[in-house]
């Protein structure tokens, strides 16, 4: 049996604005945030690389 879809349950799911259908919005904001988690370990790697490089001491 086929579940009705009520329009409410897709308020703001919907991606006509730009053309988007919802998976590939999800991807698209996952790929974002697992690009900005890189990004964050990319900092955290140099920063202590900066700290070991001036024996452990706070700048």
């Amino acid at each position: 049996m086929k579940r009705k879809n009520f329009p409410e349950e897709n308020k703001g799911m919907n991606g006509a604005a730009d053309g988007d259908i919802p998976a590939e919005r999800a991807l698209s904001e996952y790929q974002s945030r697992q690009y900005e988690r890189m990004l964050d370990e990319a900092r955290l790697r140099e920063y202590a690389l900066t700290f070991l490089k001036n024996g452990g001491n706070i700048l």
